[in-house]
């Protein structure tokens, strides 16, 4: 019997070894099955061509376009944080796992070798995050693809795409283009409506030129609406541009040689590309485009007989044109009206102009007047340049003028493009000029430095004046009186610096040196402040008498006394003791500090330090003119345990002197 028992348990250690053996060797293997595969999806079709070969000879026809023929490879991902391509990359990978019939557990494996650069970095990161929080491997795809999803595809990802759906308008885009953008952002945003309500979304794109047509016609699904939006933009004018003209497409301009010989096939010379670039046929007499001045549609014939002019006009511009009767213009009493002079409504500014001859001013001189508005005087300029009547924010706020939205509100550009001012508001505006000029104009709000009203075209139109440009004069008919508006002159812009006198007076060195030269007697008067002594109340008195030794007048000398909770400043275990230098500073500072320093050590404030901890101190200019000594302690609150006994920072020191109170 024992012979039989030793021989069972060394028949089961035998067994064991083998098992552990066999279970060595299934490791190996699958380990090296993985690497092949990985090495194989990321070779090339001409190293696999010889297997191939036999491969074919072996299988069906049918079967010759498998994985060794089509070489299917996933990218490598770089971590860019690019949503688009990070979802193409992930619905790639999809396919190539289906079309591989990749097993499951080998996905991770083969995603993590497809892994550079910074997604490398952070999926090691990941891994050990997670060895450290105690929490298990990541060995499915869904979890790895979760997890990928949440580092390089932003949360608001989608609800971008959706945003840009609702706002996504045809403008300068071909139909073609922009059915290729709504069909691409109704897929990225997986939208499951009924397909009239998306027929409506992509009409609502168009522009109307294109969807009011299609709309009249007859359809059934968005692609009946595609195709007839198609048709619609082929019989729709071309719309031609002039501001770029690099593109020949357009423009073909024919050439003949000196012999009237057809060019032959034989290449050009290399041009540059200005050369190339056509221009557009511009007419000098109506400013058009697409014919010469010779040719002009609307041209003109001036005959001067013995000072009569007579304008021929060509015989197809006015044939439908009925004759028009020669109608007198009446004579109407003409009233000179010039600037209103009274209270302004700012302070003007003081402006240093060099004088010019007074016989010239008009020829440089913009069209400037005053006019009265809710009892103040205000600067008005009327300009022909400006397309819309113009009124200052600031006199409407000042003047408390009622303003309301503008009906149809615009950019405005001055000289420059980048600058642009929204007008979104406009007010009526009652002003008047003289005692006969009353009148009333909407303006559109602006903030304006120029002036405070700038009447414009609108106003010149409705008014229909007229500018003598020599004069500088406007006149129109207002109820039954031409009225004449003259400028104001320059000189009369700078009018009221004159009178008024600057609230500071300031003189030079050398001025006062010749005041003092000129008397002999000078007088100076000096302000300054004078701190009143501080009055203590009688029952605070009687406290402070009562208790003298705690409310001492002076600071006692020494330390205090030791107690039994002394009061320590704890470091972070293992940090490095501060020892830094000295600031520089002057001479003065220098003195001062050393001053105060052994005033304190004679007073026993403070003591000599054994520390190696060293930082630097810094002198703060207080408001009596004297110094305060502060300690740089930012390198000691470093490396102090937080929440225990912060020390005061430098910058709160140096703003609490300074007398700040905003923190």
């Amino acid at each position: 019997m024992p012979p039989r028992k030793n021989d069972q348990t060394l028949r089961d250690i035998q067994m064991e070894e083998m098992r552990r053996q066999i279970q060595q060797l299934q490791e190996t293997v699958n380990a090296q099955q993985a690497q092949l595969e990985a090495q194989h999806m990321q070779s090339d079709v001409d190293e696999s061509s010889s297997e191939s070969s036999s491969l074919r000879s072996r299988r069906p026809q049918r079967q010759s376009f498998r994985d060794n023929d089509i070489k299917v490879d996933i990218l490598d991902f770089e971590g860019k944080l690019l949503p688009d391509e990070f979802v193409d990359w992930l619905q790639t990978v999809e396919r190539v796992f289906e079309y591989k019939e990749i097993l499951e557990e080998k996905k991770v494996k083969i995603i993590a070798v497809k892994l550079k650069k910074h997604a490398s970095i952070w999926w090691e990161n990941l891994k050990m995050k997670r060895v450290r929080e105690g929490k298990s491997k990541i060995k499915t795809w869904e979890k790895m693809r979760r997890e990928l999803s949440k580092k390089f595809l932003p949360s608001h990802y989608y609800q971008d795409s959706f945003i840009q759906l609702q706002n996504l308008r045809q403008k300068n885009l071909s139909v073609e283009e922009y059915t290729r953008e709504f069909e691409k952002l109704m897929m990225k945003c997986d939208i499951h409506e009924r397909q009239e309500q998306t027929i409506a979304r992509y009409l609502g794109g168009l522009n109307t030129d294109v969807a009011h047509p299609v709309q009249l016609q007859q359809y059934w699904s968005l692609d009946d609406v595609v195709r007839l939006t198609m048709r619609v933009e082929k019989h729709l004018p071309k719309k031609h541009s002039y501001r770029n003209f690099s593109s020949t497409e357009n423009f073909s301009y024919p050439r003949k040689t000196d012999n009237d010989q057809p060019s032959t096939s034989t290449k050009p010379s290399p041009k540059p590309t200005t050369e190339n670039k056509p221009k557009a046929t511009k007419c000098f007499k109506c400013q058009g485009f697409g014919h010469i001045a010779s040719n002009c549609p609307t041209r003109r014939t001036i005959t001067i007989i013995k000072g009569e002019a007579y304008e021929e006009v060509d015989e197809e511009t006015n044939r439908d044109e009925p004759e028009k009767e020669e109608v007198l213009e009446p004579i109407y009493d003409e009233e000179l009206i010039v600037a209103d002079h009274g209270e302004s409504l700012v302070i003007r500014r003081s402006l240093h102009a060099m004088s010019a001859q007074e016989e010239h001013w008009l020829r440089k001189n913009i069209f400037h007047t005053r006019c009265t508005i809710a009892g103040k005087v205000c600067d008005v300029i009327i300009d022909s340049g400006s397309c819309e009547n113009v009124v200052s924010n600031y006199m409407v706020e000042k003047l408390e003028m009622a303003a309301q939205s503008h009906p149809h509100p615009y950019k405005l550009q001055w000289l420059n493009k980048g600058s642009e001012v929204k007008v979104t508001k406009r007010c009526l505006v009652s002003f008047s000029i003289g005692q006969k000029y009353q009148d009333q104009v909407w303006c559109d709000v602006v903030p304006m430095d120029a002036c405070h009203f700038l009447l414009g075209r609108p106003w010149q139109y409705d008014r229909r004046a007229h500018h003598d440009c020599y004069a500088n004069t406007y006149s129109f008919v207002k109820d039954g009186v031409k009225i004449k508006l003259t400028p104001l002159p320059s000189s009369g812009l700078d009018k009221n610096k004159n009178e008024s006198k600057p609230l500071v007076s300031l003189i030079t060195k050398t001025q006062f040196k010749e005041a003092v030269d000129e008397v002999q007697t000078m007088s100076f008067i000096l302000m300054f402040e004078e701190n009143a002594e501080t009055v203590i109340p009688v029952e605070i008195e009687q406290i402070l008498s009562e208790f003298p030794d705690v409310v001492p007048e002076d600071v006692p000398q020494g330390l205090p006394p030791m107690r039994d909770i002394q009061h320590a400043i704890d470091f972070i275990p293992g940090a490095v003791i501060p020892n830094r230098p000295t600031y520089r500073m002057s001479p003065q500072e220098h003195a001062e500090i050393t001053r105060q320093v052994e005033e304190l050590l004679k007073k026993g404030l403070i003591q000599e330090s054994v520390s190696p901890c060293a930082v630097s101190a810094i002198l703060v200019p207080k408001k009596d003119g004297s110094w305060r000594m502060c300690v740089d302690s930012r390198v000691v609150n470093k490396i102090t345990i937080k929440y225990r006994f912060p020390i005061p920072r430098l910058d709160d020191l140096l703003d609490q002197l300074h007398g700040a109170t905003i923190f």
